[in-house]
């Protein structure tokens, strides 16, 4: 009869524990959530052969970063709204983290290592240059906002430089022939190199009107520049945005252009070719601007005309286009190494295993979803 009783009470306890548990009121304890979280962490999405192994923890990270990232960028709310789509992204994250992996034994093999004193040199001289941009306070300002630390940071820089080297390996036997430029030159010319009036527009931003000694640093700038200092040199002695590692080039501007301010474009567009202006106040804050290469009237540029590079360097049209065919080649080139690699370390992805409300289609992530080559010639923060 007490065997009974205690059977009865047991199977009562057992249904009332099934019955509280589908109502939500028997709740997890912090030792057994941690244990769920370590092991949807420790979950394989992608792996092969030479210790390649993507976990969901490399993905969550890499989306806690890009979610941190897009918060400082475009607010709390908008990324509420963005949630469905930025969500896909972990697929991309995922493939990412599985290309990185694979470029770095590629590495390891053609002994490139992030120990090198050449490549350390090339990360010590990307980040000094940050800093000189931003300033020490701004610099550690855009690395939070990123989601980096200054160790995250230097180590991230230095994975990507030796990934450079390793694509400039692979690729160093690529050339752009004068068919391929003339090629292109044709299908692109009147979209790439037609260009509306405008010119070459230089400034040096010294802060916004509030900086209390902004415009007391434009005067200080504009009497060196008077006395016959370079502008390039002034610029990156003062200047308080990215343009004053390139010599203060913003771009070719085309007067009619809608991606500066009005305020800015007109007092740009009173100048004559290399003339320097007095400090202006425009919407942005303190400027001197000079322009170069005026154009008065639409023109179809040659192959032989000069214009500057992202850097602000002067180059012809074609140096141009030999550029952007070569970084073509290179990235085809790279597309063909790393599905050839994947096949040699026997690459296999699961992203059936990453949790997500609307999970892609399944041929949309059988393939890497970015392919292109290593760029870290600015720094990502």
């Amino acid at each position: 009869m007490k065997k009974s009783k205690k059977l009865v009470q047991a199977l009562l306890l057992g249904l009332s524990l099934t019955v509280l548990s589908g109502c939500g009121l028997v709740v997890k304890t912090d030792e057994a959530k941690a244990r769920d979280k370590a092991k949807e962490r420790g979950v394989v999405v992608a792996e092969g052969d030479r210790g390649i192994k993507v976990t969901m923890g490399d993905v969550l990270d890499g989306y806690e970063k890009m979610l941190i990232t897009y918060k400082a960028q475009f607010g709390e709310e908008a990324l509420k709204s963005m949630a469905d789509s930025l969500e896909q992204q972990k697929i991309r994250i995922m493939d990412e983290s599985l290309r990185k992996q694979i470029l770095n034994l590629k590495a390891q093999d053609l002994k490139i290592s992030k120990d090198s004193d050449a490549i350390k040199k090339k990360a010590d001289e990307v980040i000094a240059n940050f800093k000189k941009t931003r300033g020490e306070a701004g610099y550690k300002e855009a690395l939070i906002a990123a989601g980096y630390t200054e160790e995250s940071y230097r180590a991230e820089v230095l994975e990507n430089m030796v990934q450079d080297q390793l694509v400039e390996e692979v690729t160093k036997d690529l050339k752009a022939t004068e068919t391929d430029i003339n090629a292109y030159y044709a299908k692109n010319k009147l979209t790439s190199y037609r260009h509306k009036p405008g010119a070459d527009v230089y400034h040096i931003f010294f802060g916004k009107k509030e900086v209390p000694d902004a415009k007391k640093k434009a005067e200080e700038a504009k009497a060196k520049l008077d006395k016959g200092a370079a502008f390039a040199d002034i610029a990156k002695e003062y200047g308080k945005d990215t343009s004053a590692q390139k010599g203060g080039f913003l771009d070719f501007i085309e007067w009619d252009s809608k991606n500066y301010g009005a305020d800015f474009v007109k007092e740009a567009q009173k100048l004559k070719n290399k003339e320097i202006s007095a400090p202006v106040l425009t919407s942005f804050g303190w400027h001197i601007i000079m322009v170069d290469h005026i154009i008065d009237k639409e023109t179809v540029l040659p192959l032989t005309a000069e214009i500057r590079n992202q850097d602000g360097k002067a180059i012809t049209v074609k140096d141009d286009i030999q550029q952007k065919v070569l970084s073509d080649l290179r990235t085809k080139r790279m597309a063909e190494k790393l599905d050839e690699w994947e096949r040699e370390y026997h690459v296999v992805r699961h992203p059936e295993r990453i949790p997500m409300k609307n999970p892609p289609k399944k041929e949309e992530t059988t393939k890497p979803q970015n392919t292109s080559v290593p760029n870290t010639s600015v720094p990502k923060p």
